[in-house]
């Protein structure tokens, strides 16, 4: 019985349109819907602004009525917390003023979280919250395409895809109004794109160079001239890339990093595809050739959308800086256009000016050289509640990535370099660069203020990387049974491992009311307190 069941199974999944959709898509789709479902569960709670909420949210709400970010009232200090929130926590009107306020991060994040407001309304701290839960939600379900044509392995997506559903900076970023898992979207996004243009890139310069490219005096084909190799036209993927980048930079000028690192990417693989095409001067050609095309198609694309962010700014009369050129530089003739873009240049001088000098001292910032160990998590929310059932409460909000993930995602890492550099692996190449645009440029701001939970932003690139790991241990489908074997008990034991430490640190990471010696009872090392 069971038998004949598995068989017409089988048949119905490999010979309907319906079972070949559920075959295809039937485990990522469960898979984005387990992360859902994990995001948008209590969403609301706590109502009150958390973190950096108390900035990005009151803004969102200020670009959805005016367009630009204007000023709040200035509140006082209490036990309850700061005045100005808990009005704003209430619904209370009347706390935004007029005056325009001067911010440092660009506008298309706030837009996103303007859209949640302006669909559940801005008193809801759902509403709040929203777009960020629907972006977290959507960002699983790209990194496991991404994963399955990365690795060209249906399963090896799906295992990316539920390990980026269980770490706990995505989940924590999925549920907190901040601008964060935004850039992080919109990036991974365009390292999707990029792999969908490389696929049409060498479909395309394939077919080319199988053309004949006329015939000699005998009436016998030519075969396409070799020196420089073909032209191959124009590259629409490219441009949806430079939209990605766009609106990821319009978020947080790190998406400038991303873009010079997938510009990198980009260009080798060009080169990289001329020189397995037999081509002698692939290097030029690739260089020239492509590289100029791919610039001239991300670029000004990327600018553009970019500046599109800024649309409110734009139409706005009080802008902070909006008419800098035409009052404040030195008695400036320029008008119109220009003196808008001249204004906004200033804007984003001071802007940089700011970024690079930030050097306050916080509680919770930690130096990006200890990141990919999670040393020190930022702790967004701290409370004494009396709802645990205990004699002692506490309810945190820590944004820590899984354990798991990110500490056997270290040797991923590890084991990525290793098939770049020794065996020249695309795949490990992609994945590297793609760390690299997240992560490495913020060496070079070793002085600044920053904090852990930055890494949301390169954290699908250590779930590749843990998964090229669990791929490596899996062995290719060629490999003999017992290694198979062993390294799928290998692989699942450490899928296994990190669903269980998410269901272990699912209290803290989404502010349940719990036990304080439960909370102590993860506070495994004295830099997570």
């Amino acid at each position: 019985m069971i038998g004949r069941m598995r068989l017409r199974l089988e048949i119905w999944l490999g010979t309907t349109a319906a079972g070949r959709f559920v075959q295809r898509w039937g485990a990522p789709i469960a898979i984005t819907l387990f992360a859902a479902a994990q995001r948008l569960i209590h969403l609301g709670q706590p109502h009150k602004l958390i973190f950096d909420e108390t900035y990005y949210v009151k803004e969102g709400y200020s670009m959805l009525v005016s367009g630009y970010e204007r000023q709040w009232a200035p509140g006082e200090e209490s036990e309850a917390g700061n005045t100005t929130n808990l009005g704003f926590e209430e619904g209370k009107t009347g706390l935004l003023l007029e005056e325009p306020e001067y911010v440092v991060h660009p506008p298309a994040g706030k837009w996103m979280i303007a859209l949640g407001m302006r669909l559940f309304g801005w008193q809801s701290s759902f509403g709040w919250r929203f777009s960020s839960a629907v972006v977290g939600t959507l960002a699983v379900f790209v990194l496991i395409v991404t994963a399955r044509r990365l690795f060209n392995s249906h399963i090896l997506g799906c295992v990316a895809g539920l390990l980026f559903a269980v770490d706990g900076q995505l989940i924590v970023h999925s549920r907190i109004g901040l601008l964060d898992p935004f850039l992080m979207f919109w990036a991974l996004l365009a390292f999707y794109l990029v792999l969908v243009d490389r696929a049409q890139y060498q479909k395309r310069l394939t077919q080319i160079l199988e053309r004949p490219a006329g015939y000699n005096a005998n009436g016998r084909p030519l075969a396409p001239s070799l020196e420089w190799g073909p032209r191959t036209g124009f590259r629409p993927w490219l441009v949806a890339v430079g939209v990605a980048l766009g609106l990821a930079t319009g978020v947080k000028w790190s998406g400038l990093y991303f873009a010079a690192a997938y510009g990198v990417l980009v260009v080798a693989w060009d080169c990289a595809d001329r020189r397995a095409a037999g081509i002698r001067q692939w290097w030029l050609a690739g260089g020239l050739l492509d590289g100029v095309k791919a610039f001239f198609l991300i670029i000004p694309t990327m600018a553009l959308t970019y500046l599109a962010t800024w649309a409110g700014w734009f139409a706005s009369k009080d802008g902070y800086f909006r008419h800098w050129a035409e009052t404040e530089d030195g008695g400036s003739m320029t008008s119109g256009i220009m003196a808008s873009l001249k204004s906004l240049a200033h804007y984003h001088k001071e802007a940089w000016n700011f970024h690079t000098s930030l050097t306050s001292e916080h509680s919770y910032e930690e130096n990006a050289l200890s990141w990919l160990i999670q040393r020190r998590p930022t702790s967004f929310s701290w409370g004494v509640e009396e709802t645990c059932g205990g004699k002692s409460c506490a309810q945190a909000i820590t944004s820590l990535g899984n354990p798991v993930i990110w500490w056997v995602g270290v040797i991923g890492l590890l084991a990525v370099l290793y098939f770049a550099v020794m065996w020249a692996d695309r795949r490990a190449w992609a994945i590297f660069v793609g760390y690299a645009g997240g992560y490495l440029p913020w060496f070079l701001y070793l002085h600044r203020t920053v904090f852990t939970f930055y890494t949301i932003a390169f954290a699908p690139f250590v779930v590749l990387a843990l998964t090229y790991l669990l791929g490596v241990m899996l062995g290719p489908p060629g490999a003999s049974p017992v290694r198979r074997r062993r390294g799928a008990i290998a692989a699942g034991t450490i899928i296994t491992l990190a669903v269980a430490m998410c269901a272990f640190f699912w209290p803290l990471w989404t502010g349940e009311s719990i036990t304080y010696n439960y909370w102590r009872a993860h506070m495994w090392f004295s830099s997570w307190i």
